[in-house]
Formats: C-alpha cells, structure tokens, sequence
C-alpha cells in the first residue's frame, strides 16, 4: 500500500483510522459457549495497512504498573518531530492491568485476549457475526452472584441488569453454572445486544478459570 504524506495531527490520524477500518466479521468460536469472537491475527491484518498508510505504529508492549502485569497500547506518530512538538501529540498510550495468573499458558491466553480487546475498544471496531448480527465489544469489568439454577441472583436494588449479569458471571464456581448464566444472558429480554456482546466477552475471560 502506497503511504500518504500527510501533515494531520496524531489525533487526527487516528480518527481516520477508526473510519477507515470498517466492519469485521468474528471469525472464531469460543469452545464452551460457541459464541463467535476476533481473531487477534485478523485484527492485525486490517490494522497494518491503515498504520503504512497514515505513517503511525501501533505496539503493545508487556509492561507492569506497580507490581501488577500489564499490557500497553502504544500508537506513535512517525511524523512527529521532537523538537518541535509535545509528547501528547507524538504518542498516546493507554495501560491495562491484567489478572494475575501463574499458570503460563492461562496467561498467555490472557494476554492475547486483552491485546485484542485493547484494540477492539480503542479503535471501536464492530464486529458481525456470520448470521449478520452487528455488537461492538466495548467495556471489560469484572464484579461479581449467582444461583446454582443459573439465574442471575440481584442482591442491590441499585444495580442494572448488565451489572447484576456480571456479578452472576464472577461468582460462578464451576463451568456449568457459567454455562447457565451465559444462556441467561444470551436470553435476556432486557439487555442490549451490546450488552450481550459484552457480558459474552466477560463469559470467555471467566471460562478461562475452569479450563
């Protein structure tokens, strides 16, 4: 791909990204669930043409903040010159802290599912599923309660449906119950098809824990 010249600023660029990058379509299945997801790979390959393009690197480099882990989303701007502009316009960098886990391959997957949620959330990628459905995987938080039927269990009058689900999703013990509240959610009458995409992306990390 030819590269622009261009003297738009990083913000500028990257606001060109996000336009430029499209819809993608979830391409994998998540083993427990069969719930469709990004493949990181192909996150990538319809990332790099737009950093040539635009002259900006994207890195996400390992990193810790105090002792915890973490992962870095580093975008750069190759046009920059230090001498005249400020850091702010020459790089932004967003850190997550990632769970802890001493088992090297629980880690290395969630790793890899941070790197991709990173970039899906940065660049507000939406992704379709085979069927056609458009979500968009935006906010990942952990909360945690939830009957052994599966049903989400709500113990705060405050709380909306979304963060009742999460705390159902949290509090499971074993995988059959996340399977129960994750057909909870998938049925639900009340949540947002963002919302499910989300919960579903909160299901995987959890599902993780009982592999």
């Amino acid at each position: 791909m030819t590269t622009t010249k261009t003297t738009l600023r990083l913000i500028e660029k990257i606001a060109k990204i996000k336009q430029e990058i499209g819809v993608m379509s979830k391409d994998l299945t998540n083993p427990f669930f069969k719930s469709k997801y990004l493949d990181i790979n192909q996150l990538l390959e319809n990332i790099k043409p737009l950093e040539e393009k635009y002259r900006v690197s994207i890195t996400q480099p390992l990193t810790h903040v105090g002792e915890k882990p973490a992962i870095a989303l580093v975008i750069d701007d190759l046009d920059s010159d230090p001498n005249f502009e400020k850091e702010k316009d020459m790089q932004i960098r967003e850190v997550t802290i990632l769970p802890e886990n001493t088992d090297p391959q629980k880690m290395g997957s969630i790793i890899t599912y941070f790197r991709r949620y990173a970039l899906v959330s940065y660049f507000e990628i939406q992704a379709e599923d085979d069927d056609g459905n458009h979500g968009a995987s935006k906010t990942i938080i952990s909360a945690p309660k939830v009957a052994t039927t599966g049903q989400i269990k709500p113990n705060n009058s405050m709380l909306n449906a979304k963060q009742k689900a999460q705390k159902a999703i949290e509090d499971t013990k074993t995988l059959e119950e996340l399977e129960k509240v994750a057909e909870h959610v998938k049925n639900s009458q009340i949540l947002s098809s963002k919302e499910k995409e989300s919960l579903m992306s909160e299901v995987d990390m959890k599902a993780m824990d009982f592999e």
